[in-house]
């Protein structure tokens, strides 16, 4: 099945009332003091934005939230901006000193220049002026990591402060694609769970690989994932799998592969002869003296 959909307008009405100040609804996605992750180069103010009609392409990935309590958000907050400057540079470079090939088309998937990809971000750490540092994974349901490593889009992550978990966003005024990603998390999700150690099915907006970025910049109907169109003025949702109806999204449950062990076994019984086929292919053999 195939759709394509246009979010409503409660979400960003709710995300700017919030950004007046009114508490609202407390619905969704809220990263506190949001602000905060304002950029530390401002490039004497100049701006590399990408172009009025530029779109980020990304696409619905479920993980499984864990709720945490207010006071253990504020400290991986603390934390990240700790780590802040080494997760931007290990998106450019290895460890090693070679190029991070995954985080640089991750970079530019966002629109950034290569000029701000390898000086501001891989040598300084920092994230250009009209640009915002996102979490993929929000902080207040990261309670997971505290349980072990975490299936984070097919990868074992053993923390929220990787760069695996982060991706620079456009966010100057007309070209807020960061506001409108959060937006359309908390159209998809609702309500992040308030109690503490409530567990959900959350879905992220996650960027392509570099192999499916490639993929779809050949022909964007050749990726067969629900995709998250994102551009300065909103969002839609693409869904392109050929048969949503029997792929199982949900994340493993806990933090083994029980539930995709559980999907695969599914899919491989789907491929097996039912008894009804093997008792009526049974009976044509009878009838024809086989």
């Amino acid at each position: 099945m195939k759709k394509e959909y246009l979010y409503s307008d409660e979400a960003r009405k709710a995300r700017s009332a919030r950004k007046k100040g009114k508490k609202g609804k407390g619905k969704g996605n809220k990263p506190f003091n949001h602000q905060n992750n304002a950029p530390q180069n401002n490039n004497n103010g100049e701006m590399h934005l990408p172009p009025d009609d530029f779109e980020v392409v990304m696409k619905w990935v479920p993980i499984e939230a864990v709720r945490i309590s207010p006071e253990a958000n504020r400290a991986v907050y603390d934390e990240y901006n700790e780590q802040r400057e080494r997760m931007l540079k290990e998106t450019v470079y290895n460890p090693d000193g070679t190029e991070n090939k995954e985080g640089i088309a991750r970079l530019r998937q966002a629109g950034l220049s290569d000029k701000d990809i390898f000086e501001t971000i891989g040598q300084k750490g920092q994230t250009p002026n009209g640009f915002n540092y996102h979490h993929l994974f929000p902080r207040a349901v990261s309670g997971a990591f505290n349980e072990g490593p975490v299936n984070f889009g097919g990868e074992m992550l053993t923390s929220i402060h990787d760069w695996r978990c982060m991706m620079v966003l456009p966010y100057a005024p007309g070209h807020d694609i960061h506001h409108n990603v959060h937006d359309a998390m908390d159209e998809r999700n609702g309500p992040i769970p308030q109690k503490e150690g409530k567990r959900k099915t959350y879905y992220i907006a996650m960027p392509l690989t570099a192999e499916e970025y490639e993929l779809y910049k050949a022909n964007p109907k050749a990726l067969k994932e629900e995709l998250l169109i994102v551009d300065k003025d909103g969002y839609r949702t693409v869904d392109q799998r050929e048969d949503s109806t029997t792929i199982d999204r949900r994340p493993p449950p806990g933090n083994g592969g029980a539930g995709l062990q559980a999907a695969t076994k599914a899919k491989e019984n789907d491929k097996k002869p039912k008894n009804n086929d093997v008792l009526v292919k049974a009976a044509k053999m009878r009838a024809q003296g086989r």
